[in-house]
């Protein structure tokens, strides 16, 4: 039986936010087990990046995981000494939601909804994380309104997206030769997201319109997935381009890119892949 959540969910979503659904149907907790391996130049995940936002405290404290896909987060939030901390996650995949219940148990609130549209009274939260998700989201202006609604006075949102395209390494030439394979197809795949979470500009803009305090902190990071070629092939075999392109022409885009990958192995056997990254925080008035 088709629940009632998912019933509006269904009704109100876009082509992207259908393609979206599918695929993390079809791939659900793929996100954390490809990008959970990545680390920065100071160790750290770029899950790390956000779950450090909420200090360990003793006091009540509500934390919402936007996007929370298989819960993978919020098992770290859990881990960081917060007793009386209510944790929630929100997704717009039910498959996303039913890994999360099989990673987390009891004790965290799992919710079927569109970010546009938090079922969360005004004023609740004292943390927002969200990872790797504002930038695919359709009206982003109303997401980000939303946050700014049920944050409390004070309140933090902090959401890691993607960041300038790297020029060198794994992920940069895989995406030369999806280039070549795009431009031979002649018309262009579905877009995601909006262009303004793009920016360092563009997400401060976002932020400081819907009434956060000033400044917005965008910060620069990159993420190195560095492995062995098949373990980086894995990672950039489960990008949403997996979906967006035909058997046919992700069979050629895979022989060019692991034959790319064989050239480019360092002494140790492992390939260089880094990913640019963004970390936006923005409080709350």
């Amino acid at each position: 039986m088709i629940c009632w959540e998912l019933i509006q969910v269904l009704e109100m979503e876009s082509d992207a936010e259908a393609f979206l659904r599918a695929f993390h149907a079809r791939h659900a907790g793929a996100t954390a087990q490809t990008m959970g391996a990545g680390r920065t130049r100071e160790g750290l995940s770029s899950y790390e990046l956000l779950a450090r936002v909420v200090p360990p405290t003793p006091a009540p404290v509500t934390v919402v995981d936007l996007a929370c896909g298989d819960g993978y987060l919020l098992e770290q939030v859990r881990a960081r000494d917060l007793p009386n901390a209510r944790l929630i996650g929100i997704d717009m995949s039910p498959e996303e939601l039913a890994a999360a219940r099989r990673r987390l148990g009891s004790g965290v609130e799992l919710l079927l909804e569109r970010a546009q549209r938090l079922p969360l009274p005004d004023r609740s939260v004292d943390y927002l994380l969200c990872h790797m998700a504002l930038m695919l989201m359709d009206d982003v202006e109303a997401v980000v309104r939303e946050i700014g609604r049920v944050l409390t006075p004070g309140g933090v949102c902090c959401a890691v997206v993607g960041g300038d395209l790297p020029t060198e390494g794994a992920y940069a030439d895989f995406l030369a030769i999806l280039r070549d394979s795009l431009a031979r197809r002649g018309d262009p795949p579905l877009a995601l997201g909006d262009p303004r979470t793009q920016s360092a500009a563009g997400l401060a803009a976002l932020f400081a319109q819907a009434g956060f305090a000033a400044p917005v902190e965008v910060e620069e990071v990159v993420l190195h997935l560095d492995g062995p070629a098949g373990h980086v092939w894995h990672f950039l075999s489960s990008t949403y381009w997996s979906a967006l392109l035909s058997a046919e022409e992700w069979q050629g885009i895979d022989r060019q890119v692991m034959a790319r990958l064989a050239g480019s192995s360092r002494d140790d056997g492992t390939v260089p892949c880094p990913l640019g990254l963004r970390l936006c925080s923005a409080r709350q008035e």
